[in-house]
């Protein structure tokens, strides 16, 4: 591959390489501006259900055009047959090399990553787009101007699409994705999943951010998949309780027991976690800044929405949100001149972050702790 010419750009070093695919990196020839270029290895060329789940990451990316979510400048096949996706470099590295050098992180820091992961997945979901291999290793992190830590979820290429009758192409019992990350009715059949999911997947990250070990591990996939199913890891410890809740929520065995959506495990997660002056702001306010959308019309159905931020009297909560330019979270409308009824009691499948008896009524101005163990 090396002096490879795909238009402008010359394939000048392998950057990595792994069971099917390799990753290049190639040069424009007179700019010298920097492009990644990864291709299958020969022997997979003629391989139909390999050459569409390249296809499908490359669909995937094009499709949603996100700022967390790696773009695609070309999908196309060399002389010799071997196919190739073009894509930006990226300065940095991947979040499991920066898990291995910093252990585990702070809930601050935790969630202004993965507040970005729920933004980037909130968008595939609603677009139909189930990505089925979401692990450390496939969340790159770029330092920018204005933010130090900006997520990009790579490698689409076992996702799921559902529009169009496109099913991600993998057949009736075939299995796909990262045992460790992987959620149990994963293992079971990978063409039979939704968006939930990437939530199980989601948990998982968190979990191992927040305690710097992974839920699940083994030396056998099989056996990872029995402690799944038959087992809960410790809750983290020393974190907001909103933290740990919905982490663990989100690693439950049924799907219905998950919050339901990326949406609702970013605003569950950053309940509790409060401002740590002068330089860590409130975990809604990490929120508004890295993943504005997240914390804007909300939808009255997700229940943890109520502890996000301290509404004003006689405001509940499950009302839209707006951001002001400070990046405080406020609800729209402001202060109604009566009362507004309680909101519809959520469904389980909506509840991600703790039993009934422990929330707070959004009227009470009890201050809450949020430095609460697990």
């Amino acid at each position: 591959m090396i002096g490879t010419r795909i238009g402008s750009y010359v394939v000048v070093s392998l950057l990595g390489q792994g069971g099917m695919g390799a990753v290049y990196l190639a040069v424009h020839e007179r700019l010298g501006t920097k492009k990644v270029v990864k291709v299958l290895l020969p022997q997979f060329a003629w391989h139909p259900e390999i050459v569409r789940r390249f296809e499908n990451e490359a669909m995937a990316a094009a499709r949603l055009n996100h700022r967390n979510i790696i773009t695609v400048d070309d999908l196309g096949q060399l002389p010799d047959g071997q196919w190739y996706i073009l894509m930006p470099y990226l300065e940095g590295g991947s979040l499991a090399s920066f898990l291995q050098t910093h252990g585990r992180l702070t809930p601050h820091r935790a969630l202004h990553i993965l507040g970005q992961i729920c933004a980037a997945l909130e968008a595939a979901h609603r677009a139909g787009i189930v990505h089925r291999d979401l692990k450390p290793q496939n969340v790159h992190l770029t330092q920018t101007e204005d933010n130090p830590q900006l997520v990009r979820l790579l490698d689409f290429g076992i996702c799921k699409l559902k529009e169009d009758g496109i099913d991600g192409h993998t057949r009736t019992g075939a299995v796909f994705g990262t045992p460790q990350y992987m959620a149990p009715e994963q293992s079971q059949d990978s063409k039979h999943v939704d968006a939930r999911t990437d939530i199980w997947s989601l948990g998982a990250i968190a979990y191992e951010m927040l305690t710097g070990t992974r839920p699940f591990e083994a030396e056998s996939d099989m056996v990872i998949y029995h402690k799944q199913v038959t087992e809960r890891p410790s809750p983290p410890t020393g974190v907001p309780q909103s933290c740990a809740d919905t982490t663990m929520s989100a690693l439950a065995v049924r799907p219905d027991n998950r919050p339901q959506t990326a949406q609702a495990f970013a605003i569950g997660f950053a309940a509790d976690i409060a401002p740590e002056p002068p330089f860590e702001p409130s975990g809604a306010e990490i929120l508004a800044l890295v993943a504005r959308e997240l914390v804007t019309n909300v939808p009255a159905n997700i229940e943890t929405v109520k502890h996000v931020g301290t509404p004003p009297a006689g405001v509940w909560p499950g009302a839209s949100w707006n951001v002001s330019g400070s990046g405080r979270v406020a609800p729209i409308g402001g202060v109604p001149s009566a009362p507004v009824p309680a909101p519809p009691s959520a469904s389980p499948a909506t509840v991600g972050a703790r039993p009934a008896a422990s929330r707070r009524s959004p009227r009470s101005s009890r201050p809450r702790s949020a430095a609460r163990a697990a």
